[in-house]
């Protein structure tokens, strides 16, 4: 499938755009230099949906109404089957949009929208400590090149039919920045922490899903293709200049202290405590979660499989602050 994405950042006063970046797959003819300095005004249905905070998603782009006019026009021009369109957002502020478009072949964008939705939040992330508008247009540059990386690194997702995608990703990250908060970590490793936790499982987007949600065991040789993972998606994050050690917290999220965890039975300090963290969270978040292959685990329970793995699988006192996290009444993941 031919596929083309692209980065569109408007001026100050919303009343220009501009494609900011371009990546073509093999065989497409780039529209970048074309595409500088437009009115907003060529996408009037566009600029609605955007500023609402709405993706736009056309499989069939000949199926577009009377509303989507001019839009349906400009699309059909350039060939384009199906079109996503993500707003972007600093500060609740519309600051451009991330657009995929294919041609010659219609594509159902489905699972996809959240990564997409997850690359704005990586960009939005960034870029929240700025104060002013002057200062976050500045920083937006600045970030600019990590982001492109980013969407280098994951454009190959876009042709994966089923992705995983659930909200466990954002829930693990909820409670492992909990826990770092309550071991008293600086800002910064907290900022490390969420970003990791909500990567930590993108290398599941390699695996079959008829083996990830398996109802029955799992054999040997599924079990071992399942702990890949780590690795495939350590592996991509390693392409992206993070300020942080992103895909090494990735890839140790399952070592355990004593060394029976996985991919390379890491032991005590070898292990990262932003990973030991993420790993804590991810084992009480998939405990607490139904699961295809079994019911939800109650929260006795869990606690005490924690107090079992304290100072043997992890620190205890990450295990401490995590269990009393989970006893404070109003935690929720929700």
């Amino acid at each position: 499938m031919c596929v083309v994405f692209y980065v569109f950042e408007f001026d100050l006063d919303h009343q220009t755009m501009s494609n900011t970046y371009e990546w073509c797959k093999h065989g497409i003819e780039p529209a970048i230099d074309m595409l500088q300095n437009l009115s907003v005004d060529i996408f009037p249905w566009w600029m609605i949906k955007l500023h609402q905070n709405e993706v736009i998603n056309v499989y069939d782009v000949k199926d577009m109404d009377e509303h989507q006019f001019s839009e349906k026009n400009i699309l059909i021009e350039q060939n384009i089957k199906s079109v996503l369109v993500v707003p972007m957002h600093v500060n609740q502020k519309l600051v451009g949009f991330i657009g995929f478009d294919t041609v010659l072949k219609h594509k159902k964008f489905q699972d996809e929208i959240y990564l997409i939705r997850m690359y704005s939040e990586i960009v939005g992330y960034a870029l929240e400590k700025q104060k002013d508008e002057h200062r976050i247009l500045q920083s937006l540059n600045q970030v600019k090149a990590t982001f492109h990386q980013t969407i280098e690194a994951f454009s190959s997702f876009l042709e994966i039919s089923d992705p995983y995608t659930s909200g466990h990703q954002k829930r693990v990250s909820k409670l492992a920045v909990k826990i770092a908060q309550k071991l008293g970590l600086t800002q910064d490793h907290q900022e490390a922490i969420g970003m990791a936790s909500l990567l930590h499982d993108l290398g599941k987007l390699y695996i079959p899903l008829q083996i990830l949600n398996k109802p029955g065991q799992l054999t040997h040789a599924e079990f071992e293709l399942i702990k890949t993972h780590v690795t495939l998606g350590a592996q991509v994050l390693s392409k992206i200049d993070f300020p942080w050690p992103i895909s090494d917290m990735v890839l140790q999220h399952h070592e355990k202290l004593d060394g029976s965890g996985y991919p390379y039975g890491l032991k005590g300090d070898e292990i990262l405590i932003e990973a030991q963290i993420i790993g804590v969270a991810d084992m009480v978040e998939s405990m607490l979660s139904f699961k295809p292959y079994r019911p939800s685990i109650d929260k006795e329970t869990t606690i005490h499989h924690l107090n079992q793995a304290k100072g043997k699988h992890y620190r205890e006192d990450i295990i401490k602050a995590c269990i009393d996290i989970l006893n404070q009444t109003h935690f929720t993941f929700d």
